[in-house]
């Protein structure tokens, strides 16, 4: 079923807006402090970022799905919710590889890789900007959803991923975009 533009632009327009103290979740109010959210995004996306550097293919993957799904687990927990890894893990998954050529980035940033020296260098540097920002979008997608009052079993990865495209491009376009 193709996912409707315009519920799209709303959920991007939802995660760009600047949040306010009070969110909503499970149809109570959750007092969650925005910097609280900023902090583990960012911290996160650092880590992943380091992952990038990984030079075995395919390990570096691994790497940056265990990090975002240990970030995830963090942002349910500040909105009180409890996530089981595995579906969380596919959840993620679903998210990254809905969109072709976020997946190509990925699998093809890690296999570059295996060239020795300069597919080392050229494909550690790449994942370093993409990881980050692939981490960075990873966090202000489910931070959007838990915010709303969502969990893992009404989570659409097709419902959001024009925003995760747009985040990561955002994101990639000052340290030169993967995406492009």
């Amino acid at each position: 079923m193709p996912s409707n533009p315009t519920n799209q632009d709303n959920i991007t327009e939802k995660i760009s807006k600047s949040k306010t103290e009070e969110r909503t979740g499970s149809g109570t109010p959750i007092s969650i402090d925005d910097k609280q959210i900023v902090s583990i995004t960012n911290k996160y996306a650092a880590v992943a970022s380091v992952a990038g550097l990984i030079p075995v293919p395919v390990l570096d993957l691994a790497a940056l799905v265990g990090i975002q799904v240990k970030m995830v687990h963090e942002i349910a927990r500040t909105y009180g919710k409890n996530l089981k890894d595995e579906a969380l893990r596919v959840a993620i998954s679903s998210l990254i590889t809905t969109i072709p050529a976020n997946s190509f980035a990925s699998v093809g940033t890690s296999a570059f890789k295996a060239i020795p020296l300069i597919g080392t260098i050229f494909g550690g540097l790449t994942a370093v900007a993409y990881y980050g920002a692939s981490t960075y979008a990873v966090g202000k997608i489910f931070d959007s959803h838990f915010s709303s009052g969502g969990d893992l079993l009404n989570f659409r990865a097709q419902d959001v991923k024009s925003a995760y495209v747009n985040l990561v491009k955002k994101e990639t376009d000052s340290t030169g975009s993967v995406l492009n």
